[in-house]
């Protein structure tokens, strides 16, 4: 489910991605190379670049400033590991970005009972939001080592601008049996991110979509 959200997230935010197509499997498949897969997984297909060669962050930002400064603001949102650069047709693109959300298991959530359900998004809300200080400060001590902290700031402010209005239709999930409740709970911790974004360039903050 990160990764659906992830590359939705980078492209209203500006961040060039390959192109993407989500999916859920209706029941259970054996995917490549044997990887086994539970009814009502949440997977993404990502368009293949066959001129692809992947950029280390120092040589991408000599690249295109911009684009790193770009997707450094959307790892903002990220829970762990940030994602990678790549370049085609002599462009920069981003890519890797499973961990732009809570990480939960979205097969257990299908089955599980609604009290356990809401049990596992309140332990996700917590781990995420636990990590939103830390995330912001590796994000600006990247922005800095790479010489990119004014392009950084400046797209905060773009994200601290966001308001419901903007990113819940970017953060909706159609066709899972889930789709209402993730799209909710994804709005919500979006929003809680912006949020803190915005507290750290002094900027208003906005009261954010409840899940529950």
């Amino acid at each position: 489910m990160g990764e659906v959200f992830g590359y939705q997230i980078a492209t209203a935010l500006g961040v060039r991605v390959a192109r993407m197509q989500g999916f859920w499997t209706r029941k259970a498949v054996d995917a490549v190379a044997g990887i086994y897969a539970e009814p009502g997984r949440i997977g993404v297909l990502v368009e293949h670049l066959a001129d692809w060669k992947d950029l280390g962050w120092d040589y991408a930002a000599t690249r295109d400033a911009g684009a790193v400064a770009r997707a450094l603001s959307l790892c903002a949102f990220d829970c762990s590991e940030w994602g990678s650069f790549g370049e085609s047709g002599g462009k920069v693109y981003f890519g890797d970005l499973e961990r732009l959300s809570p990480l939960f298991d979205v097969e257990a959530l299908l089955a599980a009972s609604t009290a356990d359900r809401t049990e596992m998004f309140e332990t996700a809300e917590r781990v995420y939001a636990d990590g939103t200080e830390r995330m912001i400060d590796e994000v600006i001590e990247e922005a800095d080592r790479l010489g990119l902290r004014r392009g950084v700031e400046r797209d905060f402010l773009k994200i601290a601008a966001l308001r419901p209005e903007t990113y819940s239709p970017f953060l909706t999930l159609i066709g899972h049996p889930l789709d209402e409740l993730l799209s909710r709970f994804s709005a919500s911790i979006f929003g809680r991110r912006v949020n803190a974004i915005a507290g750290y360039v002094s900027q208003p903050m906005h009261k954010t979509p409840n899940w529950r």
